[in-house]
């Protein structure tokens, strides 16, 4: 899915590393695909791919919340949503991707339906043009 993403902050340090919004949602995420010139206050259309690296720990959650929380200062969250093991992506008000060969949610089946938490590795975005 394709959104436009307001560029807040770049780090000078890490490179990979920018913080955008979407949908109203800040997100720190590791660049997969840069533009020339992507500038802070900007915004540019952009796709995000999720990134487990290791095993996928997804647990129920007692309550209905879904979204994103960053965990400490790195490029990893938890992320909240109602699990559909139909769409093979994570939709938290921003719909997170995955690569097939990478992730297999089908482990998880009995979990359909509920409201789950997993912990994502990463998200990557990649910028695919300026808007406006």
């Amino acid at each position: 899915m394709v959104y436009n993403a307001l560029v807040k902050e770049l780090n000078l340090h890490v490179e990979e590393e920018v913080t955008v919004v979407i949908e109203g949602v800040v997100l720190v995420c590791f660049v997969r695909e840069w533009l020339n010139n992507v500038e802070v206050g900007k915004s540019y259309s952009v796709t995000i791919e999720g990134r487990i690296l290791n095993d996928i720990y997804m647990v129920e959650n007692e309550d209905a919340s879904i979204g994103f929380k960053q965990i400490g200062n790195s490029f990893s969250y938890i992320i909240s949503w109602r699990f559909d093991l139909a769409t093979r992506s994570i939709d938290a008000g921003i719909t997170i991707c995955f690569d097939e060969d990478e992730v297999d949610f089908h482990d998880y089946a009995y979990l359909d339906g509920k409201n789950v938490s997993v912990k994502v590795d990463r998200l990557e975005i990649s910028f695919m043009a300026p808007v406006g």
